[in-house]
């Protein structure tokens, strides 16, 4: 009988009572476990503990029932790193063995269980967005000499991930941890030039990442600025004085100080308007010698626009038009 795998797992269903599903797994009582699963009671939760105490013979026995399969019973089957796994896979058929086996894959992963892991991407299983972050929790936990390790996790990650995983995946590891060409791989599988990926790593509290990118050569010129700017991520936004500072400074040292578009700025302006109020006077301080000098202007009425438009009661207009206008005014070192 196939099985079913269950990616949310046991969700609403009726579950055994799990006292009583730890004590027929322990005593190996495969008769009444029979008969629970033919009553319509979901005995999921029994085939997790087999997996987690290595009971392979309940495992067997529940997997040739048909009782569903969980991520939770394949990621006790994978910290255990034996033979759990693949009788737990071994009910599984089409759709539900395609989706179980990504997941087995993470957790093997996770687990620092490599060998199998690259067994099963040589196998066919599909990567996806978490298999990097996993790959590097495992390896730092298990190995000394992760870093290569982890090159090598990327080696055989990169041939097989499909665009939308990558895009999803924390790219930021294989950034700081990875060799350049794992970044050449990377920007051909996205079709996106080197700035697509600095939006990663500028909002990240350490810069090691944003050291290694700007080391394989990410200057920020208008273009580079635009996609910074359009692309934040949550890091990004979360530690926006950060990026900010980080977005400016880089822009200036890369010699484009009075190179950048007030349309490639605009996107910076909600997140610039929706702080507290007393930033936005530093944000602007900031952001303007960057800006091509016949642009501010362009620039203040967006602010303008924004304010009024955009924030409604959020912020007082009077008190962005104080603001902007002694940045913006003939004797201030940023007018044009």
């Amino acid at each position: 009988m196939s099985c079913l795998y269950l990616e949310d797992g046991l969700g609403d269903r009726v579950a055994l009572d799990y006292v009583k599903a730890q004590r027929l797994v322990l005593d190996g009582r495969l008769d009444q476990l029979a008969e629970i699963h033919a009553g319509g009671t979901n005995i999921s939760n029994c085939l997790e503990y087999a997996a987690k105490l290595g009971r392979h013979n309940v495992t067997a026995h529940l997997v040739k029932l048909g009782v569903p399969v969980t991520p939770t019973a394949l990621m006790k089957a994978a910290a255990r790193r034996g033979t759990g796994m693949d009788l737990l896979l071994a009910g599984l058929e089409g759709e539900h063995l395609a989706r179980a086996q990504t997941a087995a894959l993470d957790f093997r992963m996770a687990a620092g269980d490599w060998e199998k892991g690259y067994a099963m991407l040589d196998a066919g299983a599909a990567p996806d967005r978490y298999f990097m972050a996993t790959a590097f929790s495992g390896l730092r936990k298990r190995s000394t000499d992760w870093q290569p390790a982890f090159r090598e996790a990327l080696d055989k990650l990169l041939p097989r991930i499909t665009r939308q995983a990558l895009e999803a995946s924390k790219l930021e590891l294989l950034i700081e941890f990875g060799r350049p060409v794992h970044i050449e791989r990377t920007l051909e599988i996205l079709e996106r030039p080197v700035a697509a990926l600095l939006p990663r790593v500028m909002g990240l509290r350490e810069d090691g990442a944003l050291k290694a990118l700007r080391t394989f050569g990410a200057p920020i010129d208008d273009a580079a600025f635009a996609i910074c700017a359009r692309e934040m991520t949550w890091d990004c936004k979360n530690w926006f004085d950060l990026y900010l500072q980080r977005l400016c400074d880089l822009t200036l040292s890369d010699g484009y100080q009075g190179g950048i578009s007030a349309h490639s700025a605009a996107p910076l302006l909600r997140p610039m308007l929706e702080r507290r109020f007393s930033f936005l006077r530093d944000d602007l301080r900031r952001l303007i010698p960057c800006l091509k000098i016949e642009e501010r202007p362009a620039l203040h009425a967006l602010i303008d626009a924004w304010a009024v438009c955009e924030m409604g009661c959020r912020l007082a207009h009077e008190d962005v038009e104080i603001v902007v206008g002694e940045l913006f005014t003939p004797t201030s070192q940023f007018s044009p």
